[in-house]
């Protein structure tokens, strides 16, 4: 569905390009059916962000049984100490974020503001609009770039910490977190998550 969706907004776009071109301030008939456009350009668009939710939400679910149990069956072979390793810790946020399924969705947007922004391109240039084509690329350059360095500045940040608050962090989110709080309960170590978390607090002050 999102394919034909893409191909509506290109569409509207070229239209709404037209319509600009040949603009005539006086018509009023011509304003409202620009902005009817632009409000259909939200919509399509809206739309097809919903759509690619829904199917990331329904991989997402077909999937959850799956790895649920490969993350039981990795972690129970782990030992008391290394579960306490900050380092472990670091490993395990590292998976999350390259999940299979979070992969997909990243390059699934890539690709499909990719495609946009090239259309757009193609419709502006042809249109004569070369100065506006040149501002949207540099603005999406610009983007990429400041979410690169960001990506880079919360990796030497997550780097850069302490061992000790790492430690508290990963406490916590054992005591927190509802897919671990079942588990945590089983074992019966509430108290001693409780006790490793003050001990690590109280060397810190």
């Amino acid at each position: 569905m999102s394919a034909p969706i893409l191909f509506a907004e290109l569409f509207t776009t070229k239209y709404v390009v037209d319509l600009i071109q040949n603009f005539n301030s006086n018509t009023y008939q011509h304003i409202l059916l620009l902005v009817s456009l632009l409000m259909v350009m939200l919509y399509l668009a809206g739309l097809n962000s919903s759509l690619r939710a829904i199917s990331l939400t329904n991989l997402t679910s077909t999937s959850i049984y799956e790895l649920e149990n490969s993350i039981l069956e990795k972690t129970s072979k782990l030992s008391t100490v290394l579960l306490e390793d900050p380092a472990t810790k670091t490993k395990r946020e590292k998976a999350k974020r390259l999940s299979l399924i979070d992969l997909l969705d990243q390059w699934t947007g890539v690709t499909v503001h990719l495609i946009t922004l090239v259309a757009l391109m193609v419709v502006l240039s042809v249109y004569g609009f070369y100065m506006l084509a040149l501002i949207i690329l540099g603005v999406q350059i610009l983007q990429l770039y400041l979410m690169k360095r960001m990506s880079q500045k919360v990796e030497s940040i997550s780097a850069n910490q302490t061992s000790s608050v790492r430690m508290n962090n990963y406490l916590v989110d054992l005591l927190v977190n509802r897919n671990t709080i079942p588990e945590v309960r089983m074992y019966r170590m509430s108290s001693y998550l409780f006790s490793s978390m003050k001990e690590s607090f109280t060397s810190n002050f």
